[in-house]
This record gives structure tokens, C-alpha cells and sequence, in this order.
């Protein structure tokens, strides 16, 4: 297995092209300057300084993929000093590949932190079958008129919309993006099968092993949230009771 930690000018630009060319949902990461690198076989860790439009400058590292001899950035994989082992587990990386990549990594960013907390993948986050991507538009044509609506105007995220169903309530950015969704009712299941009066066991063989248990719930944070985002599912006598995704606003 190759590992190594690199310097290289040319690939710190491919790097630096690779990270200006990816975006996420809604946000457009503008590249200041690229950090340690760490390569092993096919895959790099890269740290990255820059800024997502009008928020602050922050450190972010990035896995990326060599592909026809190009490096395409696949995810973030933690924000700074941070970085998800579990994400990278998700992203399909083996356990071999993972640890040289780290290992190489903290030879150049002694401060690195990395968290072994299991995460899930927003894809996996649906209820009512409703995921975390849907707009206010989609969310009622799969769902019906809701009984209620209400809209908030707030300084940080711009409108929100709050939609009250029979079984279900949700809350989305008018832009598109779910923040908020909760069930107490057995007829709403998540996407993977789940619903209120299943079985602590049922979660955990769909989901894995939660981020934190404490006897009354189990929550999953989200990967690449830095652990903003979470779906939790609330218990009693070791069923479930209670099902919702919730994500911090700023």
C-alpha cells in the first residue's frame, strides 16, 4: 500500500482545481489555499482553506479520488481540526486505506482530531417519504395540502416554512431544504422501514450502531454536518415512540 504525505506544486494545483469545481447543495466552496495532502493508492486527504460565499473563512478536508488521472473531490470529510473516520467507512474507503490516510495526515496536522462517533448518510435520512433535498413544492405534491402552513422570516436563513400534517410535521427553507421533520405515529416510516412501535433492534439493524444512546433515544448524526444534524429515534420500554431529523440553522 502507498502512502505518503505531499508537497507537490503541480498536484496541490490539480487539488486546488478539483475543490474550485465542487459545490455542495446550495453552497459554493471558493478555495483559498490547500493544506497537508495525504495519498494512499488512488485516494487523497486534502485540508482546504476557503469560505462558502457570504460565511466566514473555515477549514474543511476533502476526499478525493484519482479517476483517469484527474482528482475529483468525492465529499467533505470534516471540518477543522476534525475529521469523520465513519464518513470515510461510508464512502466505501476500507479500513486499511482509511488509517494510512490518517495516519499520514497527522504526521503533517498534529492538532487533527478523528472522530470514531458512527455517522449515517443524508441519503439515508427519509420519512414519510419525504428526504432532506425536497422543496415546499415537492413535499406537498407527495404529500397532499397541509392542514396548516406558516412562514417565518429570519435574518440568518432568509423564509421558513412550517407545514403541519395529520401524522406529520415538517419545516423547509422556502429555497429548498428540510431542517425539520417529526412523527409520533406509526403510519410515517422512514425510508429504510422504520416506524413508531418497532423495536430498539429494528434501528439498529437498519441504521448500525447509533452515534449516542442513552436508554431513551438513539441519534445518528448526519455525515458532514460536524455533527449539526442528527436523526433520532425516542424510546420507551425499548420501542420506538417518536421519530425526527432536526438540523441547526445559522
Amino acid at each position: 500500500m502507498r502512502q505518503a504525505l505531499l508537497n507537490d506544486p503541480s498536484l496541490r494545483e490539480q487539488l486546488q482545481q478539483a475543490l474550485a469545481n465542487y459545490n455542495t447543495p446550495g453552497r459554493t466552496l471558493v478555495p483559498l489555499s490547500v493544506g497537508a495532502i495525504a495519498i494512499v493508492e488512488n485516494y487523497a486527504l486534502a485540508k482546504a482553506e476557503g469560505d462558502y460565499e457570504d460565511l466566514p473563512i473555515i477549514d474543511e478536508y476533502y476526499l478525493l479520488k484519482q479517476q483517469n488521472g484527474q482528482w475529483v473531490v468525492v465529499d467533505s470529510v470534516g471540518r477543522g481540526p476534525r475529521i469523520e473516520a465513519g464518513q470515510l467507512t461510508l464512502l466505501g474507503l476500507s479500513n486499511g486505506v482509511i488509517s494510512s490516510l490518517l495516519d499520514a495526515l497527522q504526521t503533517a496536522e498534529a492538532d487533527l482530531i478523528v472522530s470514531d462517533t458512527p455517522v449515517i448518510s443524508r441519503e439515508m435520512v427519509v420519512l414519510g417519504g419525504i428526504s432532506l433535498d425536497m422543496t415546499v413544492a415537492e413535499v406537498k405534491q407527495r404529500l397532499g395540502q397541509p392542514l396548516s402552513e406558516r412562514v417565518e422570516e429570519t435574518e440568518c436563513c432568509g423564509s421558513l416554512v412550517y407545514l403541519e400534517y395529520p401524522n406529520f410535521s415538517l419545516g423547509l427553507s422556502q429555497d429548498g431544504g428540510v431542517f425539520q421533520m417529526n412523527t409520533t405515529h406509526r403510519d410515517v416510516a422512514t425510508g429504510a422501514g422504520v416506524r413508531v412501535g418497532d423495536t430498539h433492534e429494528a434501528v439498529t439493524n437498519a441504521y448500525g450502531s447509533p452515534s449516542l444512546s442513552d436508554g431513551e433515544t438513539l441519534l445518528y448524526y448526519i455525515s458532514g454536518s460536524d455533527q449539526s444534524e442528527s436523526f433520532s429515534f425516542s424510546l420507551e420500554n425499548g420501542r420506538v415512540v417518536g421519530i425526527s431529523y432536526s438540523a441547526l440553522l445559522n
